[in-house]
């Protein structure tokens, strides 16, 4: 989900300059829906301020 060297996708660039294919076992924003607010050895994994400090650096940082 991040950017590679310039705007395109790191997973974009891979394939594109060696010429396979590329996939993601599970993405961070799977792995986020499935964590925020659900409780783990009791406590919230992923609470609102982690999903938004996550949020932001995909703003800064994520392939669009």
């Amino acid at each position: 989900m991040e950017k590679g060297k310039g705007t395109k996708s790191a997973f974009d660039e891979i394939r594109e300059t060696y010429g396979f294919p590329v996939t993601a076992i599970v993405t961070m924003a799977e792995v986020m829906e499935y964590l925020y607010q659900r409780e783990c050895n009791g406590r919230i994994l992923i609470d609102d301020t982690i999903k938004r400090a996550i949020d932001d650096y995909y703003a800064q940082y994520g392939a669009q």
